[in-house]
């Protein structure tokens, strides 16, 4: 009360300065006239100065004399004048001067928000806001602060300085609930309004409407899986909720626990038709389709359903470096598929659980030297990142894990530029688009910086979904052709296998299946034994009974002529292979086909 006091009575003595001003010059023109009065006096010999300037006054004041009173008023009048107009000038001067500063101030905003350094934007908009009310009042910087908020801010943020302001409990809708899941990350001094915010919107009787808003919106499952989401609804207990409310939140809970995994290597691979013929001919044998099919595995999306996995391979599975060596067509690319397969199925519970699989593919040039390699890596690394983003941007980066993901992302592409596009191609856009390049510009990257290769490996290392214990390398390695240099490719794999060793220390572990012929070159440099890709009759058999259960068929006695096959076809199939799950599918298909000529005559 006291300050508030003494607040209004320095603003009351400011409010009458220029009062203040007029009464001393006036007082001070009084005294020059004197002054002046009695010079002249003495200089005429007067003999009694005072009483004749005492009665000078007089008449002036009586209006006998007014000469004198106008000459005072009218000098106090010219000094005040021209105190106030240089008082004025100066004022002038230091208003531009702190106008011109705030303005040069509003840029760092201005900056922040163009290069989406979001926790630095809402903290410098927090800090102007207070300061329009005190330092910056009456400058007319308000506006333009305003201004650059609402053409430069992302809408979330724009979003949550409205839910600040409010003084009333908000609505619960998507765009509530992104200003809030924003304001969690990104505005950490206002966190306890953050959760009282939370309490508002979070609560009982709107579960029902979250879930809606959750399966109606495809913003709704990346923010509902955020940690400021997720831990409200953790808080939240059945006891405490009416009955007709407990599923709703098992649901929710439910979304929000299951990890977001990467698609099937085969998710957007259709299997190639059968000719018109061999369809025909297939249905009228009551199958639904081929049970062979293309003879390559990366062309074949039923894999995922009858792929086999041999004894020989046990070892290539869990949590250790891998060198697999197999002939042409023992299955080397069905089984880097099946292993990536089994790290992201079934999504609840994968058979090779805390496992964040990358699968190295498309290598177009063979790297001498291990570093490049590394980048390689990175950027393969990158790429699955990048579509774990679009699926899941907000959770993949509120974890431990998340800087390192922001630093792989931003050293990998480059700059900014090259980030948004990627991004942009895997499928993210609008508000969830700026939260990621907003999280990777906080990593301190932008533009292109090139990392050593410790550096690299750790962020290999580090950089994983917070699900993800290990990091699996998967790389099948095709065959010689007459075009490859065999000798550049087997130095470019001798410094892949280098990395196996510091990779295993940072829990990356590289699992290769290579050629038969690269055996020689690359096994002496494997610390421990190799792996063999071979199979058994009794592990075809099986493969050959999945892939007939799969189109509804016991036996191959159904279709085949035994004119033409002996009285076991199955077993004469599956010796005919010869241990080589390749030439068992073509040699199936070509009891197929030969069925269906048959048919059709």
């Amino acid at each position: 009360m006291l300050s508030r006091i003494c607040r209004e009575l320095q603003k009351s003595w400011a409010d009458t300065q220029p009062f203040r001003l007029l009464a001393c010059w006036i007082f001070f023109a009084f005294l020059l006239y004197s002054l002046l009065y009695l010079l002249a006096l003495l200089l005429a010999g007067t003999y009694n100065p005072l009483n004749e300037l005492g009665q000078h006054f007089r008449n002036a004041f009586s209006g006998r004399e007014s000469t004198g009173l106008l000459g005072v008023m009218l000098t106090a009048l010219l000094g005040f004048a021209a105190q106030q107009w240089r008082i004025l000038v100066d004022e002038t001067k230091i208003r531009e001067e702190r106008r011109r500063q705030a303005l040069e101030e509003l840029e760092n905003l201005n900056q922040a928000l163009r290069t989406k350094r979001y926790r630095e934007a809402i903290s410098l908009y927090w800090n102007f806001s207070d300061k329009c009310k005190l330092l910056w009042e009456g400058l007319g910087i308000e506006k333009y602060l305003q201004a650059i908020w609402r053409e430069k801010a992302s809408r979330p943020l724009q979003v949550w300085v409205d839910l600040c302001q409010q003084t009333y409990t908000p609505e619960l809708r998507i765009e509530v609930l992104e200003a809030l899941v924003w304001a969690w990350r990104m505005d950490r001094e206002k966190r306890d309004l953050v959760q009282q915010r939370l309490n508002q919107v979070i609560i009982p009787p709107q579960l029902p409407v979250l879930e809606s808003l959750v399966e109606d919106d495809p913003k709704g499952l990346p923010l509902l899986r955020s940690e400021a989401v997720r831990k409200q609804l953790d808080a939240l207990t059945v006891e405490s909720l009416p009955e007709d409310h407990w599923e709703s939140l098992e649901r929710l809970r439910t979304w929000c626990s299951v990890p977001i995994r990467l698609p099937s290597l085969w998710a957007r691979v259709e299997r190639p038709a059968e000719p018109e013929k061999v369809r025909e001919s297939l249905s009228a044998f009551g199958l639904s389709d081929n049970p062979f099919g293309p003879e390559r595995a990366e062309l074949d999306p039923w894999l995922e359903d009858y792929g086999a996995w041999p004894a020989s391979l046990e070892l290539a599975r869990g949590p250790r470096p891998a060198l697999i060596f197999g002939a042409p067509g023992s299955g080397r690319t069905a089984a880097a598929h099946l292993l990536f397969q089994d790290c992201i199925s079934p999504p609840a519970s994968p058979n090779e659980p805390d496992v964040f699989p990358v699968h190295l593919s498309g290598v177009e040039t063979w790297p001498q030297t291990s570093n490049d390699w590394l980048r390689i890596l990175a950027r393969e690394m990158t790429e699955v990142l990048l579509r774990l983003c679009a699926d899941d941007p907000y959770g993949l980066f509120e974890h431990k894990a998340g800087p390192a993901i922001a630093q792989l992302i931003g050293s990998s592409l480059g700059s900014m530029e090259a980030v948004e596009a990627d991004l942009r191609r895997a499928g993210l856009s609008g508000e969830a688009l700026d939260y990621v390049l907003g999280e990777i510009r906080e990593a301190g990257l932008g533009d292109y910086r090139e990392l050593d290769s410790t550096t690299l490996l750790d962020l290999l290392g580090r950089a994983r979904p917070a699900y993800a214990k290990h990091t699996y390398i998967l790389m099948d390695v095709p065959g010689i052709s007459p075009k490859t240099d065999h000798a550049k490719k087997a130095v470019s794999l001798a410094a892949l296998i280098s990395l196996a060793s510091p990779l295993l220390s940072r829990g990356v572990y590289l699992k290769l299946f290579l050629p038969e012929e690269m055996r020689s070159d690359l096994e002496p440099l494997w610390p421990e034994e190799p792996l063999s890709l071979t199979w058994t009759e009794a592990e075809l058999r099986e493969m050959l009974e999945q892939r007939l259960q799969k189109v509804g068929l016991q036996t191959l006695n159904a279709i085949v002529s035994a004119a033409d096959y002996p009285p076991d076809p199955d077993t004469w199939l599956i010796r005919s292979a010869e241990g080589n799950p390749r030439k068992l599918v073509r040699l199936g298909n070509q009891m197929i086909r030969a069925a269906a000529r048959r048919a059709s005559s």
